[in-house]
């Protein structure tokens, strides 16, 4: 499993190059190009955000599981 910073890096990344290859094709002055490329990068920011925060989530339960675990070994 990635770490928070390699996570993140690995997504940055897709997220990049994912855009490189959608951003030619839908590129244009016209308002339903802008509003397509809008729509495309608020919902890859959304996505990516849920990801991290779930990933936070988790890895703060394991946190809170071990130290109950070491609560209950010091009684």
């Amino acid at each position: 499993m990635l770490g928070m910073e390699g996570m993140c890096t690995y997504l940055r990344r897709q997220l990049f190059f994912s855009a490189r290859l959608v951003q030619p094709k839908l590129a244009s002055s016209t308002r339903i190009g802008d509003i397509i490329n809008f729509s495309i990068a608020f919902i890859t920011t959304r996505l990516l955000f849920l990801i991290i925060m779930k990933e936070q989530v988790v890895f703060m339960k394991e946190r809170f599981d071990i130290h109950l675990k070491e609560r209950k070994n010091f009684r």
